[in-house]
């Protein structure tokens, strides 16, 4: 009975331990864009994390939308601000926006970003779904669906479908499915 007992406080322990690291992850990583830097612009970030299961990172949503400057496919993860503000700059080409990169924490953070390209046969919406880190990789799941477009329709000559995310920092390799 005591052994149990002293099994069940280690595991609580551990839960606690691993709660902490994902609490001190979600106040860091997951401020909204104002809290950042001043000279940053702040962008309206249209979703909430979603609820990570185990090994799953929590996703923050910077920008979705149908409209980019980057009209090739790509599937991009950025470590540095430099980087990140570059990207920006090219998905914000063409743009009547033309405001400063929102805020990311890189000390903490890490961007992925997925952008469908223009003229794709799949004018549908791209979709970062969720992020797992495996033992030897950070996995990227993105889906590319034609039933999601915001208006309902399969406009294929206006689309370029994009999703710009925030997620944990990891030193491992990123890998898009």
């Amino acid at each position: 009975m005591k052994q149990e007992l002293l099994n069940g406080l280690n595991r609580m322990a551990v839960a606690g331990a691993v709660f902490a690291t994902f609490g001190l992850f979600a106040a860091v990583c997951m401020l909204p864009s104002w809290a950042g830097n001043i000279g940053y612009a702040s962008v309206a970030e249209p979703s909430l994390p979603t609820k990570p299961s185990d090994g799953d990172l929590p996703v923050h949503t910077i920008e979705k939308g149908t409209k980019s400057g980057i009209k090739t496919p790509e599937r991009l993860s950025i470590k540095e601000d430099g980087e990140w503000r570059t990207l920006w700059r090219r998905h914000r080409t063409g743009s009547l926006r033309s405001d400063a990169a929102p805020s990311v924490d890189f000390d903490h953070c890490m961007v992925l970003a997925a952008f469908q390209g223009e003229g794709t046969t799949n004018a549908g919406m791209v979709n970062i779904d969720r992020v797992k880190v495996l033992t030897d990789k950070v996995m990227v799941f993105v889906n590319e669906s034609d039933t999601d477009t915001p208006s309902g329709g399969n406009d294929k000559s206006t689309s370029s479908s994009f999703h710009i995310v925030k997620v944990g920092k990891s030193t491992l390799p990123v890998v898009f499915n």
